[in-house]
């Protein structure tokens, strides 16, 4: 069961990264931001989604309309 939860403008950035296969390094470089604050953004994801993995967090995203599948 998914919790409510609100995924931020700069989540679903991460999440839309994450979906074309970006891992941490490539998308912190692409955000400009430091690999540590791309690892505390996939974290809250994995967190609001209760995802185990970062293809989880995408396919529920998927599922749930925040992203879309291309």
């Amino acid at each position: 069961m998914i919790k409510e939860f609100t995924l931020t403008e700069r989540e679903i950035e991460v999440l839309n990264y994450a979906k074309s296969g970006k891992d941490n390094n490539a998308i912190a470089d692409l955000m400009s931001i430091s690999i540590h604050t791309s690892k505390v953004h996939m974290r809250s994801i994995l967190r609001k989604l209760n995802a185990k993995t970062r293809t989880e967090a995408v396919i529920k995203a998927i599922q749930l309309g925040i992203i879309d599948l291309y």
